[in-house]
């Protein structure tokens, strides 16, 4: 009777220790899967990448058929204000983001929001040289890092109120500069940004830090990893890879065709003379 007693618990036992290790293995994958997104690259490869991906400048044919078939972009800056980014290192992202948009197309749109403890609407979608101002006067508020209301003010306040500016026919997208995982509500974060991405709005996602705990959140955040997470090491390093963008005027110029850049230079009065015949 002991015997056999013993032996039950001997095979009753034996799956939960297969089981456990099972778990183990299970969750040191998953880390080692996510351990590739602390990587930070070069600054010139990110500079690639977001002129790649975010201003969609991956080649002049591409670009002149956007232009040519009418599509622009409504584009929202969600920047983390929170107390570990610290006020030196949130105005270098202040320049980083107005240097950004005088590397985009100029007929986009803008609207900012910036989060700590709470999130606030710091202005709704304008135009690229209004905005500049707008993100210039922005003030750094320290507190928790609440990107789940972000989201939320995002969706609700700016995606969904026509009176916010957002026009119809555009393609939205959010760019969030943050320096970590949320800790206010955390977990509806994920959630908040699922509902974005369900309205056919792409999230693209600066990660700034050299390690950062909540790599999985950011992961999650991003509409992909390949084209939408960027990793830079801190906010001035941010500036210098959106410094390393060419502008979009440079851009614009390179585009002309032969016949165009043929009378660049030549006077106006000497451009429309009528042949004498």
């Amino acid at each position: 009777m002991y015997t056999l007693t013993i032996s039950v618990i001997l095979l009753l036992s034996v799956p939960c220790w297969g089981g456990i290790w099972e778990r183990g293995r299970r969750l040191q994958k998953r880390k080692n899967f996510l351990d590739r997104y602390q990587h930070v690259p070069s600054k010139v490869q990110t500079a690639r990448k977001l002129m790649t991906n975010f201003l969609d400048r991956n080649s002049n044919r591409r670009l002149k058929r956007e232009i040519e078939n009418g599509i622009f972009y409504d584009v929202v800056f969600l920047l983390d204000s929170s107390s570990s980014v610290g006020k030196k290192e949130f105005r270098n992202a202040v320049l980083a983001l107005q240097t950004l948009i005088t590397r985009a197309k100029d007929d986009t749109v803008y609207a900012g929001i910036t989060f700590a403890t709470t999130a606030n609407v710091t202005f709704t979608f304008t135009n690229p040289l209004d905005a500049m101002k707008h993100i210039g006067q922005i003030k750094y508020r320290p507190g928790l890092t609440n990107t789940q209301e972000a989201l939320e003010i995002c969706r609700e306040e700016l995606f969904r109120k026509i009176k916010s500016g957002m026009r119809r026919l555009s393609y939205k997208r959010i760019l969030i500069v943050t320096d970590g995982q949320s800790n206010v509500k955390k977990q509806l974060t994920l959630y908040k940004a699922f509902k974005l991405k369900n309205m056919g709005i792409e999230i693209f996602v600066i990660a700034v830090g050299g390690y950062l705990r909540g790599i999985a959140e950011i992961v999650g955040l991003a509409s992909s990893t390949d084209a939408h997470l960027y990793r830079v090491k801190n906010m001035k390093d941010l500036l210098e890879i959106v410094q390393l963008i060419p502008p979009w005027d440079l851009i614009r110029q390179q585009q002309k065709t032969w016949l165009e850049n043929m009378f660049e230079d030549v006077d106006d009065s000497l451009k429309y003379q009528k042949i004498q015949l």
